[in-house]
């Protein structure tokens, strides 16, 4: 395990953070709450769910491993670990006079870490939005000519201020060309006129259908300037306009 990886889950014990266990039983898992309770020596103390001690016993038997999530700042952390040991009486922080029932995990191999979404994404179905896409180079200033042949058949699904996932649609059913990482130009049209911004694509690695790319599109570096402040500010009061339609639509009965 890397030294931030290590770093990252020394923290989160050494502060008891709050985790989730995923137990398997009969092609399932059952998720339980938990915490950490310490660190050493190579492995990792949680505290144990009481009414599951016959599973965690044939786990520990079986040396089948166990899935831990838990929340480290921005992200969602998760790991697998088998079971060592349980102990009915764990002294809490080294005092005899608290006990808890606790489980000895092995020290995992790697953890992995997905960002969260720090912004809420309408949906845009039912919103009468449209966009057009363009690559660009990294950089580019607004001046850039935007060509025909650079441009991407793009859907949107939804919008935030952080970014917009999209469906990009290929020509003659061929799956698009898009790259991840790749920057683009984004032209939002709404009733309220246009949104110019730049973004960066993000695309997830299992493909979607043929012919079609599912992708998301983070807007990078608009808050740096006083126009691209003011377009932010534009885009605030388009998605608080989409969302505030849903949520008509959802009491009138008409969000599908």
């Amino acid at each position: 395990m890397e030294d931030a990886q290590l770093s990252k889950l020394f923290e989160a014990a050494a502060r008891n953070t709050g985790i989730s266990l995923a137990l398997p039983s009969a092609g399932m898992a059952r998720h339980h709450k938990s915490r950490f309770l310490a660190m050493s020596e190579g492995h990792i103390w949680v505290e144990s769910i009481s009414n599951e001690s016959e599973l965690l016993d044939e786990m520990i038997r079986s040396g089948k491993p166990l899935t831990v999530d838990f929340r480290a700042g921005d992200c969602n952390v998760t790991f697998s670990s088998r079971v060592v040991s349980r102990d009915p009486e764990y002294c809490l922080g080294g005092r005899e006079d608290v006990l808890v029932e606790a489980l000895r995990l092995e020290c995992p191999a790697e953890l992995k870490s997905v960002q969260r979404r720090s912004h809420y994404r309408v949906r845009t179905k039912s919103a009468e939005l449209s966009a057009r896409v363009w690559r660009i180079a990294r950089n580019a200033d607004l001046k850039t000519r935007l060509t025909p042949d650079r441009e991407l058949q793009t859907e949107i699904r939804d919008l935030s201020l952080g970014g917009m996932g999209v469906v990009f649609r290929g020509k003659d059913g061929q799956t698009p060309k898009v790259i991840d990482g790749e920057d683009v130009r984004v032209e939002l049209r709404s009733e309220n006129g246009v949104l110019t911004l730049d973004g960066r694509v993000r695309c997830p690695p299992v493909n979607s259908d043929p012919g079609t790319k599912l992708a998301g599109i983070q807007w990078t570096a608009a808050e740096r300037t006083l126009q691209g402040r003011q377009t932010l500010t534009q885009l605030a009061r388009l998605v608080a306009g989409i969302e505030r339609e849903e949520l008509r639509r959802v009491r009138l009965g008409l969000a599908g």
